[in-house]
């Protein structure tokens, strides 16, 4: 028996409700790979096919947008800077303002006393000005992509340093494993650099929909052990990175896309906003900003 079993087994005699849980994930997992050729979970795959057959169908299912088609056959798609220059640089200019102050942002992520990663919380309140950044186009698409409404389900905007070699050895502290995320698969994500990206900063990583399916039915054993080839998992043909100055956007589905995030490289940072939108019944409000639902944020 080797030692990470071993690991495990004590670990579950310490602690079996945590360990039943573990498992329980753990079967879920495994399952929905088998059956969906993701990594989000058996139980979100199918809330995601639920949500899609509740959600209540205003547009026909014409592609009208190459980018529209683009996301539905990819899971992903750039979209440039889709933004007035001053409404993506006074949102930045308030960030920057923010980030770094207390008062503020919160530690995200922290070993050993050092902060590797802050977080503005509650950026949608403190920043009412991202409003501006969903714009009408962004919006015509989404409700393209759904054939009907949708609501924004979550904002969150934050800002990753360097970590050093040694101590990525030592703990995991971004998402910069290969994963899906495990959320209801109908829900998509605007990802949104606020610091200009290049290959040193450590930007966002990407596969399609396609290409996790590969990758799953290659063996992929998830985000904490592959089981397959550094070459294959980051093999350049397959991957795409969200490189570019601020603004530079990506629409994409990272329920259904394997992706993960870069490390910065040293004395480097990556400032990134995320907007997270689900299917609805409900038109979008303009007042939306105020109803976002904190208790079911994480659901």
């Amino acid at each position: 028996m080797n030692t990470l079993k071993i690991h495990y087994i004590k670990k579950a005699i310490k602690d079996p409700k945590n360990a039943f849980y573990v498992a329980r994930v753990n079967i879920d997992q495994i399952t929905g790979r088998k059956l969906f050729s993701n990594d989000a979970g058996l139980k979100h795959n199918i809330l995601g096919n639920i949500s899609k057959l509740k959600t209540k169908k205003t547009i026909d299912g014409k592609k009208n947008s190459n980018q529209i088609s683009e996301l539905e056959e990819k899971g992903y798609v750039g979209l440039g800077i889709p933004f007035k220059t001053t409404d993506i640089e006074n949102v930045i200019s308030k960030y920057k303002q923010m980030i770094e102050n207390d008062d503020y942002s919160v530690v995200r992520t922290e070993y050993k006393n050092e902060v590797y990663s802050r977080m503005i919380s509650q950026v949608y309140k403190k920043i009412p000005e991202i409003t501006n950044l969903l714009t009408n186009e962004i919006k015509d698409m989404l409700k393209e992509h759904y054939k009907g409404s949708f609501q924004v389900h979550h904002v969150l905007a934050w800002r990753n340093y360097h970590v050093p070699p040694e101590i990525i050895e030592e703990k995991k502290l971004f998402a910069s494993n290969w994963h899906c995320d495990g959320r209801d698969t109908s829900r998509v994500t605007l990802f949104i650099n606020l610091s200009n990206v290049t290959e040193d900063h450590g930007p966002l990583h990407v596969q399609s929909k396609q290409r996790t399916k590969e990758l799953i039915k290659m063996g992929y054993g998830g985000r904490h052990n592959y089981k397959l080839p550094e070459e294959v998992m980051e093999d350049p043909h397959f991957v795409v990175k969200n490189i570019g100055p601020p603004g530079t956007s990506v629409l994409c589905n990272p329920q259904l896309c394997l992706h993960r995030a870069g490390i910065p490289g040293p004395n480097k940072i990556r400032d990134i906003m995320e907007f997270r939108f689900k299917p609805s019944n409900q038109t979008l409000e303009k007042d939306w900003i105020d109803k976002i639902d904190e208790e079911n944020i994480a659901k």
